[in-house]
């Protein structure tokens, strides 16, 4: 019993009925429309009431017509009247305003409905008279009309209107979450309304709305706000009669539809407002008189004069009903004739024709998936006659009407409860008191002459009140009596006692009154910090809570209440804080603890704590997930979380707290599960993002409300370290104090009957109204002195902060074994194993410590869990740790077999099969063997098991093996039979079980050989992969073998050639060759042993072999050759065969080889062909049996092995040999195919083994110019580039191009800069001394100079690298010289000039070859003879033939494009000779005609070769 209902009578003239009403949604107020007959006149009345019955007068409105429909504005204090002759009035209650709408209707009105547009203020009233004229009408925030309506519309021809839902079209009531999925799945109509840059004029009109109206016949129609209508259902089409209600749920935005003949639609709406049915259902019953009312978000409940509630889930569109529940003394055939639902608290309240309201609550329950379970029957109301109405609403308030119109209102309140100073005072129905004094056993019962809407409690008094007057009480010394003090007119309800002083809120101050009511202070609160909204006193201490956040705290200990500390404000400090709606004050005075909704108005998840003392604040959010998130920290707030211990409670919000009143560390919270609708967003998150939110995680499930305790260590920093939680019983509500060591709750069921007196007035203290629960630490301890409470509760406190020297030293001096094992409870919950060991010395556990000490490290806490009887937290740390297997087998211990397999089957399926079997060996011990056998087949030990348990009844082991139908239950059944003695019925189930070798023994034994031989001559049809047909297979053999065992057996007692002969058969065909054999060796049948052995193993054919060589017969001889010829025996074929037939029949053995010849063997062959000199065949089959070693010994050994790339492949192993051994034999490979000259193939063979280096340098030996190359450029290394590069400069690159750009390009990749240079210096050589071309000379050491210059910022010896850039430089500047002076001049001044220069250049003593001397002389010899000069022209005609042996050189002085160019060097030599008088040397310096031509072709191809390598330097 969580809550009391208080009943009013609505005080309505007994001379007036009541004919229509209408709760205010948001406030406490009903309207109430009545008539009042006097004689002919008639008088209508529209009266307000309030909560209590209470008329308010200036609310009153009449006329001589009746008002049958009203309706309130949805959010402010505006009705809306509609009457018989078509008036409509609004009153506004706020301004006293009253206004009437023009005249447009002139029938009775009999709907009004209203659709409010929160972002403009405006509203529209929906009227509908009995002629079915709609009309719409704009009203104003006032609750004033315009002249005309907005719109209107006649709907007389589908007959008179009975429902009316409105429908908004904008962002209000669409349902987001189904948008959302929508946009998601790209449907562009709903995206344009989340894309606000792209968004429709249409899509969101602020006024824009439409409703549904239903006729009494069934017809349903929309109408938008323009009035225009669309019909979108009848109900006629379907046979399902009239409408009898249409509700709208705009949370998922779908229409519900109950016909009088009880079917239920559903339908969605869709963009153009049209519908889609979702489902329907026909309930049985009549709905002539039937009332239908929501009953949450997805329940319907549907009354039609029965002794039940039909409920229609319209999220599954499952139905169930509710039944009375006969425990609270309801009576059986009751009819119930109305219903209604109460939002606000999740009541549905139901009339019935005995006068009663009968309740049901909704809690939803996590562990079940039934949804009548989560209807919880309460306690019935009592009214007078039959109740023919209920009207409840938003807020906790219903009222009932009864058919002669007596109308009584009933509203809901938590029940009040207060504790203090071990005395309960708990409110058990709207006027009466239970108070228990637990100090000395007494219980009092306290009648109170007003409505109990709250309580206060100290020492020797106490207080109640109803918001308009307070009631004082007074308790003698020991609380033996109670008598009423007084009793004065005060509307606070929000009040606080303090010894005999009485803390009343009134307004933004607070009085402090006698028990009389006298005002003895009054504590005035600044404007600024807001109006008080939560009281709380402890100890000496007032604390203050106030709509803007902030606390206050006052010391009482003085005559007068002073404030102990500044004002603390919360708003300014936490972000996103809301309101205060609770707050608590520890007895030492200096902490608080406030419990408050968030920015969102939704209740907060964080318990605030404020040590005042400190000025610090610290929060612990119940909600997040400790393993997921680590707490926020700011910098003025000190939190710590115990993760391991709050991983039990998160999820959660703190829904009340309270100080212990002995120990201000200790602090205790009622903790309930997040509701769904609860979500942490920030504010710029946008509309989506919030939509798609992910949920709040789920909680702990074992409980709906846990109760919590914390510690906060107040000297050092207020820090919340998580203690202990535990389930709140069934058998109670809710928490209401707590004073170590007991937690104080109020019952659930509260008994009202009059306890039995004990003659003094008092009554016996009993567990009905008040029950206190020990905490965990102290369960088992009674009478507890205050010495041992402290010390548990100091080690508790010093265990949660993991201050052991503190723990340790708390205890010492506890001699109680009792609290001794409960401080080894608490090292367990909060895993102190060292202290828990010493507890376990104390209590002289021997086995509990010895099991502790030998279990692995990982479970000594869950174990000794197991020891103390803490099942539950040993299972929680074996959850956490994941140990699963532990957790089975603590489980099967215990006998939770339905918890074991469970855990089996999620998490510990590797021991899956092994629980099934012992929960089957468990059922069977229980007689269970139905379950048993289920269970044995899961585990898969049916087949011995099953067999076992019904041995004694074989008539239910046949019907199980036949239902069972699988080949090994069939098997053994016919194993049984045949036992039995009864083969025909074993032969009938062998049959079935396919079990051809029994077949064929139990045939065998009854005679049937012909039968027996049939079943073994049958061949199966063999698939491959097919595990079936392979069995088969085998089992044929198997009975093959039996049959020749048989035959073999009768041959030996008849010597039957014909038994002799089906015997080899059947060995042969069971494939026994051994067997087959052993007969044919003890009947010397040789051809027959030829045979057999042929087609039988290696071991067959040598053993045949063996035998025939033994015979020493011709024909033995004969076949023992054939015999170890077959079994690649080559040195005993060698032995046995005389002659050239030797290396034939090797030939033969080689050939004959196959995948079941032995390496052996081929060894043993490969052996004779190198004795015998075939090298290459020897080769082969020592790789063939991967003698490798062998093969590449040959190799190296015998150089007329040719090592082919098919045998070098073979040689390799593969990856998987270990690659130390496979790299040297790749290495010795290779090494090989050098030694052949196979380079390409050793270059292979050496990559393979990962020596590239050497690899290359095999490579190179090849000559293979491209591979050389792309391999170079391919590997990217430096190294191999620089070596080809090197190995193409001793080829004929200055012949080929090709080679010439190669070199250049792997120079440049390898960014070897020098070696390119000084491959630049040798073309710059070879263009001068081959081809006396100076300027391609002077190009080469142009570009020479540039890799120089690269080079410099990598060189490793930059002082060389300068000195080949200024010997460069020097040739650079002398070779420019000598161009500048190798001209054809045509004045003889300048002839000279340029003849002096170059013998300056010759003559120069820096003087290093360049120019060549030969070419300078050239050039003299031209000038000379151009001056004349013949002596000296002679003399350089001499030097250049000394210097070069020829004077090839004098061709450069003639242009290269002139065809005759030899003949006219030669014409020159002859001009020189002549005129120098040197005649006879003519012959010697002439060039002979065919040198000429040689070199004349050779140069002018080079010529074309240099011209392209002009153009590649120049790119």
């Amino acid at each position: 019993m969580a809550s009391v209902f208080f009943d009013y009578n609505l005080n309505i003239p007994s001379t007036s009925y009541p004919i229509a009403f209408d709760w205010n949604l948001r406030y406490p107020i009903i309207a109430v429309s009545t008539k009042e007959s006097n004689g002919s006149s008639l008088v209508g009345r529209v009266a307000i009431y309030d909560h209590m019955g209470d008329i308010l007068d200036e609310c009153n409105e009449e006329h001589d017509v009746v008002a049958n429909s009203l309706s309130w504005h949805p959010s402010r204090k505006i009705l809306a009247s509609g009457w018989e002759d078509g008036r409509i009035n609004l009153r506004n209650l706020s301004e006293g305003e009253n206004n009437e709408l023009s005249h447009y209707h002139k029938t009775d009105i009999s709907i009004l409905a209203w659709h409010e547009v929160i972002a403009t203020g405006i509203s529209f009233l929906i009227s509908i008279d009995k002629n079915s004229l709609v009309i719409l009408w704009r009203v104003d925030a006032r609750g004033i009309a315009a002249g005309n309506p907005r719109s209107q519309c006649s709907l007389r021809e589908i007959g008179s209107i009975s429902q009316c839902v409105v429908r908004p079209v904008s962002s209000i009531g669409h349902d987001m979450i189904a948008l959302a999925k929508a946009a998601i799945t790209g449907d562009d109509f709903i995206m344009e309304m989340f894309t606000p840059w792209n968004r429709k004029p249409h899509s969101f009109h602020p006024e824009a709305f439409s409703f549904y109206v239903a006729s009494q016949e069934g017809e349903l129609i929309h109408i938008n706000e323009r009035a225009e209508i669309m019909r979108v259902f009848d109900t006629k089409m379907f046979g399902a009669g009239g409408i009898l209600k249409l509700m709208y749920s705009k949370s998922r935005d779908i229409l519900v539809l109950v016909t009088v003949s009880l079917t239920v639609y559903t339908f969605s709406i869709n963009r153009d407002n049209t519908l889609k049915e979702i489902d329907s259902l026909r309930l049985p019953g009549k709905g002539s008189e039937s009332d239908v009312s929501w009953a949450g978000d997805h329940h319907i409940a549907i009354v039609c004069g029965e002794s039940f509630v039909r409920m229609l889930n319209i999220e599954k569109f499952t139905h169930f009903n509710l039944i009375l529940d006969s425990s609270l003394g309801i009576s059986t055939g009751q009819q119930i004739t109305s219903v209604t639902y109460v939002k606000s608290t999740g009541v549905l309240a139901c009339g019935n024709n005995k006068g009663l309201v009968l309740l049901w609550r909704y809690q939803p329950l996590h562990d079940s998936s039934e949804d009548e379970l989560c209807w919880l029957s309460e306690p019935s109301l009592q009214h007078e006659g039959i109740v023919r109405h209920l009207y409840g609403g938003e807020l906790p308030i219903m009222l009932a009407v009864t058919e002669s119109g007596s109308c009584r209102i009933f509203e809901q309140q938590p029940m009040c409860a207060v504790y203090r100073s071990e005395m309960a005072l708990v409110q058990i129905s709207s006027n009466q008191l239970s108070l228990d004094v637990f100090s000395s056993a007494r219980h009092h019962d306290i009648q109170t002459p007003i409505h109990i809407r709250g309580l206060a409690l100290s020492k020797t008094n106490f207080a109640a009140w109803d918001g308009r007057e307070i009631v004082t009480y007074e308790m003698d010394n020991d609380q033996l009596s109670v008598s009423r003090l007084d009793a004065f007119s005060c509307s606070s309800t929000i009040n606080a006692m303090h010894e005999q002083t009485l803390f009343t809120v009134e307004e933004t101050k607070i009085n402090s009154r006698n028990m009389q009511g006298v005002v003895k202070q009054v504590l005035v609160i600044s404007e600024n910090l807001g109006k008080p909204l939560a009281l709380d006193v402890a100890g000496n201490y007032l604390a203050v809570g106030t709509s803007e956040g902030f606390l206050l705290i006052y010391n009482l200990a003085k005559r007068e209440a002073k404030a102990e500390k500044p004002p603390k404000d919360l708003h300014h400090n936490l972000p996103k804080f809301g309101e205060i709606i609770s707050i608590k004050i520890a007895p030492s005075g200096k902490t608080i603890s406030v419990i408050s909704n968030d920015e969102n108005c939704c209740p907060s998840t964080k318990l605030i704590v404020w040590e005042s003392e400190l000025d610090v604040l610290a929060l612990y959010d119940m909600f997040s997930d400790p393993e997921e998130e680590e707490s926020s920290q700011d910098s003025e707030f000190e939190i710590k979380d115990n993760n391991s211990a709050t991983r039990e409670i998160y999820g959660r919000y703190p829904s009340s707290h309270y100080w212990c009143e002995e120990d201000s560390r200790l602090l205790v919270c009622e903790l309930r599960y997040v509701p769904n609708s609860i979500t942490k967003l920030d504010d710029d998150t946008s509309i989506l993002d919030k939509i798609l939110k992910s949920p709040a995680p789920q909680a702990n499930k074992e409980a709906e409300v846990l109760i919590a305790t914390f510690f906060i260590d107040i000297p050092t920093l207020p820090i919340l370290v998580f203690n202990d939680s535990f389930p709140l019983e069934t058998s109670v509500s809710r928490l209401i104090g707590f004073d170590a060591p007991y937690f104080y709750f109020i019952s659930k069921k509260i008994s009202l009957k009059p306890k039995e007196s004990s003659g003094d007035g008092l009554f016996a203290l009993s567990d009905d109204v008040v029950r206190r629960l020990p905490m965990k630490d102290f369960i088992g301890l009674k009478d507890v002195d205050g010495a041992t409470k402290k010390a548990l509760l100091d080690f508790s406190f010093y265990i949660a902060y993991s201050n052991m020297e503190e723990a340790f030293k708390s205890i010492r001096l506890i001699k109680n074994t009792k609290v001794w094992e409960n401080m080894c409870r608490m090292c367990v919950k909060t895993g102190s194993l060292e202290i828990a060991r010493v507890c376990l010395g104390h209590m002289r556990a021997g086995r509990a410590s010895y099991a502790v000490r030998t279990a692995a490290s990982q479970h000594q806490a869950a174990l000794l869990a197991v020891q103390l009887g803490m099942v539950d937290v040993a299972e929680k740390m074996l959850k956490s740790s994941r140990n699963y297997d532990i957790l089975n087998e603590l489980y099967q211990t215990l006998g939770y077999w339905d918890k074991a397999v469970d855990v089996a089957e999620t998490h510990d399926q590797i021991h899956l099969k092994l629980t099934y079997y012992n929960y089957a060996k468990h059922l069977e011990n229980n007689g269970d063997l139905s379950r048993a056998i289920e269970f044995f087949e899961r585990a898969g030990t049916y087949i011995h098991d099953v067999p076992r348990l019904y041995i004694d009844t074989p008539t239910t082991l046949k019907s199980y093996v036949d239902s069972k139908n699988e080949k090994d239950l069939l098997k053994w059944w016919a194993q049984y039979l045949e036992s039995k003695q009864d083969f025909e019925g074993a032969l009938d189930y062998y049959e079935k079980s396919s079990d051809r070798v029994a077949l064929v023994r139990v045939n065998w034994f009854l005679g049937n050989f012909q039968k027996a031989v049939d079943l073994c001559s049958e061949d199966p049809i063999l698939r491959a992969g097919d595990d079936e047909s392979s069995k088969e297979a085998h089992e044929r053999k198997a009975g093959c073998f039996y049959l020749a065992q048989q035959f073999e057996s009768k041959f030996s007692n008849s010597n039957n050639t014909k038994d002799f002969q089906s015997a080899i058969n059947f060995y042969m065909k069971a494939e026994a060759y051994s067997n087959a054999l052993k007969l044919c060796k003890d009947n010397n049948d040789y051809e027959q042993l030829r045979n057999v052995a042929s087609l039988g193993t290696m071991k067959d054919k040598l053993d045949a072999a063996k035998f025939f060589e033994d015979c020493q017969d011709e024909d033995a001889i004969e076949y023992a050759v054939e015999m170890y010829s077959m079994a690649g025996q080559a040195m005993k074929v060698a032995e046995l065969t005389k002659g050239d037939n030797k290396t034939s029949i090797m030939d033969n053995i080689v050939e004959n080889m196959d995948e079941n010849t032995t390496a052996a063997q081929m060894k043993e062959v490969a052996e004779f062909f190198e004795q015998t000199g075939l090298y290459e065949k020897a080769v082969n089959l020592f790789i063939k049996a991967k003698d490798y070693d062998s093969a590449m010994r040959l190799c190296e050994e015998k150089q007329a092995i040719n090592l082919t790339e098919e045998m070098a492949e073979r040689l390799s192993p593969d990856k998987s040999t270990d690659a130390r051994t496979r790299n040297s034999i790749l290495r010795r490979i290779a090494n090989i195919c050098v030694q052949q000259q196979q380079f390409t193939l050793a270059y292979k063979k050496f990559q393979q083994a990962g020596d590239m280096q050497q690899g290359f340098k095999a490579l190179l030996k090849s000559g293979d110019v491209d591979l050389i190359y792309k391999t170079a450029k391919l590997s990217r290394k430096a190294e191999l580039m620089i070596d080809a590069a090197n190995y193409f400069k001793t080829l004929a690159w200055n012949e080929v191009e090709s080679i010439l750009m190669k070199i250049i390009e792997l120079y440049q990749k390898a960014k070897a800069f020098d070696l390119l240079a000084l491959f630049y210096v040798s073309c710059s050589e070879l263009e001068m001394d081959e081809y006396y071309a100076y300027e391609k000379a002077f190009d080469a050491l142009k570009e020479a100079e540039k890799e120089l210059e690269k080079s410099l910022k990598t060189s490793k010896d930059p002082a060389r690298s300068e000195r080949a850039q200024r010997e460069i430089e020097y040739r650079l500047l002398a070779i420019q010289r000598f161009m500048d002076n190798d001209l054809t001049l045509p004045d003889k001044d300048s002839v000279v000039q340029m003849t002096n220069n170059l013998l300056n250049l010759i003559e120069d003593p820096s003087y290093m070859g360049y120019p060549r001397k030969r070419d300078v002389f050239a050039r003299l010899l031209a000038n000379y003879m151009k001056l004349e000069q013949d002596g000296k022209a002679m003399q350089c005609l001499e030097k250049i033939y000394e210097i070069d042996g020829s004077v090839k050189c004098l061709r450069r002085l003639f242009d290269d494009s002139e065809n005759d160019v030899w003949e006219k060097v030669n014409l020159l030599v002859e001009s020189v000779c002549t005129r120098s008088g040197s005649n006879h040397k003519i012959k010697q310096y002439t060039i002979g005609a065919n040198v000429s031509n040689e070199i004349n072709n050779d140069y002018d191809h080079l010529s074309e070769d240099e011209d392209e390598l002009d153009e590649e330097i120049d790119d």
